[in-house]
């Protein structure tokens, strides 16, 4: 893909406030991430937000990338439920995709990685 890909927004599976740190410290100007639900300062094993996975994980994106018209957009996975919102940016990364999940993902703009 020629030209620099814009860090619009960073796409993560994790705790929301460690997530929004690191989605600015790097430089990204939104992130999608599930929210986690607290008990004073205890995580309390429930989301408070729908599961950013498959088919919500895309209609955040959309909902995103229409804040950020014209960007190229990254995203990267690594299962199946990754597909949906991989199919909507202009470069994919797929981390440790085995056959199956190659062979899904044989269409995308991207690349497989594997991450010891």
């Amino acid at each position: 893909i020629a030209g620099p890909v814009h860090p619009a927004f960073f796409p993560t599976l994790g705790i929301h406030a460690k997530d929004v740190t690191l989605a600015n410290a790097l430089g990204f100007d939104d992130h999608l991430c599930s929210h986690v639900s607290w008990t004073g300062n205890r995580l309390d094993g429930h989301l408070s937000s729908p599961n950013m996975r498959g088919e919500v994980k895309a209609v955040a994106l959309r909902r995103t990338a229409a804040r950020f018209p014209g960007r190229r957009l990254m995203g990267y996975g690594n299962s199946s439920p990754d597909l949906p919102h991989l199919h909507l940016v202009d470069r994919a990364v797929l981390i440790n995709a085995g056959s199956a999940l190659r062979k899904a993902a044989s269409k995308l703009p991207g690349e497989f990685k594997t991450w010891l």
